[in-house]
């Protein structure tokens, strides 16, 4: 008689509670689902849950030919068991050969560039990625951001998250490390300052599709949003003493010769893809086709000196002239229900040619001779206004 303490004796693995109520099923293929010695017999694919070496399938296998009136494929089923052991093994030693990536810390990867450096790479100090960091965090939340001191908190225990405690762990053991907050926003911000997902994945140790990944998810849920840099036109020209400070910073910058101007105002066409009238329900895409020579939208821009951006607006098509396009925009309304306030405080704003002449926004002067007193004038309203072109430039 077959009993359990064979197999037990032979090294099998199997169940207590099978074992306990003597319910273990053998499997083989037997001649019409036939019962040996009281045992049911099943399929291979329960056999190999219990069986862990070879000798003990040789026995069982034996033991039910043994026992069976018909001859069956014993050498095909031995085949296939020993096959999947194998299999099972290979796998086994496969990952414990297996070096996983170990990503560089944020901590330790900024703190290796200089100060001159990491304003290159991201155009932005440190205190300023610092402030952008924090805020984004309280907008989506320490969960949704995973900085990489919340992180921490979570494998100590300081903070209770079980679930985010086993996707910590689970990225550990299978990609290196989960990636933080601060990493996939370096990575943005490297990649609008001109770098390429394909280099910035090595540098960030990470696959080419997570890092282009991550470039369109930061843009999308964290940077745009009015809600994480609020930027109101209107509440600008409102403040006097926001308004005296630019304008101090204009007159610095020009020697005392530009006094008053609080911002400097030029358009810029942002390239798009050709509009369709089945993707985009554009009826005619015409409409979109810049003087540049490809097809965009119509960006509006008030900037102060240091680069700070005072005003934007994005609603014309890029067939617009900067001048309309400006026009089109609510805080154009606005200037000209306050033209009189910002005359009588000696405020006004600057910009090129493309756009008319108001009190609140002065242009340089057109054919003007070299040394007569409008070309110095033009000199000094160029040189303020080229914050502007350069914030274009750092964007694009």
């Amino acid at each position: 008689m077959f009993s359990t303490n064979l197999l037990k004796n032979e090294s099998t693995v199997y169940d207590n509670n099978i074992h306990n109520e003597r319910t273990l099923q053998l499997s083989a293929l037997a001649h019409g689902g036939s019962l040996v010695t009281g045992w049911k017999v099943t399929s291979t694919s329960t056999l190999s849950k219990h069986i862990i070496n070879g000798t003990t399938i040789s026995l069982i296998l034996q033991f039910v030919k043994n026992t069976t009136n018909h001859c069956i494929e014993i050498d095909a089923v031995l085949t296939s068991l020993r096959k999947k052991i194998h299999i099972c093994e290979h796998q086994r030693n496969a990952a414990k050969r297996k070096k996983y990536r170990k990503r560089k810390s944020w901590e330790n990867f900024q703190s290796n560039l200089k100060d001159s450096q990491f304003c290159r790479y991201f155009c932005m100090s440190r205190e300023c990625f610092q402030h952008l960091a924090k805020e984004i965090e309280q907008k989506v939340g320490s969960d949704g951001f995973l900085s990489e001191q919340y992180i921490h908190e979570v494998k100590s225990g300081l903070v209770i998250d079980e679930r985010r405690a086993n996707i910590i762990l689970a990225h550990e053991q299978s990609t290196g490390t989960i990636i933080s907050g601060e990493v996939k926003l370096a990575l943005t911000l490297h990649m609008l300052a001109g770098g390429s997902y394909l280099d910035l994945s090595l540098l960030y140790d990470m696959g080419s599709s997570t890092a282009n990944h991550i470039f369109y998810q930061v843009i999308k849920d964290w940077i745009l949003d009015n809600n994480l840099v609020k930027i109101s036109a209107a509440k600008y020209i409102q403040d006097e003493k926001q308004m005296e400070d630019v304008a101090l910073q204009y007159t610095r910058s020009s020697n005392g010769i530009i006094c008053g101007c609080i911002g400097a105002i030029d358009g810029w066409i942002v390239k798009i893809a050709r509009p369709t009238r089945k993707r985009d329900q554009v009826s005619n895409p015409s409409t979109y086709y810049s003087q540049k020579g490809y097809f965009g939208l119509n960006f509006q821009a008030i900037v102060n000196q240091k680069k700070k951006i005072l005003f934007w607006s994005i609603l014309s098509r890029g067939a617009k002239h900067y001048s309309t396009a400006f026009k089109n925009s609510k805080f154009y309304e606005g200037l000209m229900e306050k033209w009189v306030q910002l005359a009588d405080l000696g405020f006004y704003f600057i910009g090129d040619s493309a756009y008319g002449i108001k009190s609140f926004l002065l242009m340089p002067y057109d054919n003007v001779c070299h040394g007569l007193a409008e070309d110095n004038y033009n000199f000094f309203h160029s040189s303020s206004r080229i914050c502007v072109e350069c914030v274009f430039g750092e964007i694009d």
